[in-house]
């Protein structure tokens, strides 16, 4: 009886440890994908998480916001500044998905390896607007400038610098 209870206490263990490794395997794999940071495609290379170091001139890296672009077109923000100060119980209330999308004629500078255009973070746009972003490997830079419109007084600009995390 011992024998047997050691025996199947063995071969559980050893399933356990397989079922580990495989599945650290293919994280590694998805890893891999989620993150390609040589692309030229603004698609492509935005995908993965992005840490807010500055809102404008402020320094906010120590909040910890985080932008996740998936590879499904979509992208998840996250800040635990604002959790900790409504103190919910649920977590999903502070984190949302919505849909980017890129317009047509982004740009692709080969010497300075940068992606620019522009991208709606939401569809539809909320704003009506879209956003100028400049992409680099490690660099996102996010400003809100609206296009044809006249103001009386031009708006404060809006500008979000992230590196990748």
């Amino acid at each position: 009886m011992k024998k047997k209870l050691a025996l199947m206490m063995v071969m559980l263990l050893s399933l356990g440890m397989f079922c580990a490794c495989s599945n650290d395997d293919d994280m590694n794999k998805t890893n891999e994908i989620l993150t390609n940071e040589t692309s030229t495609n603004p698609k492509e290379r935005i995908v993965g998480s992005w840490l807010l170091i500055k809102d404008n001139e402020d320094d906010v890296s120590s909040q910890n916001i985080v932008m996740t672009f998936l590879t499904d077109g979509t992208w998840i923000a996250h800040n635990p500044q604002a959790a900790s100060i409504i103190k919910s119980d649920s977590q999903d209330q502070l984190d949302f998905k919505q849909l980017i999308s890129f317009e047509e004629g982004w740009e692709y500078d080969a010497e300075k390896d940068v992606i620019s255009g522009y991208l709606a973070l939401s569809t539809p746009s909320v704003m009506g607007f879209p956003y100028r972003f400049e992409l680099k490997r490690k660099k996102l830079m996010i400003s809100f400038e609206p296009r044809g419109v006249n103001y009386i007084v031009a708006p404060t600009p809006m500008v979000y610098y992230y590196r990748r995390w």
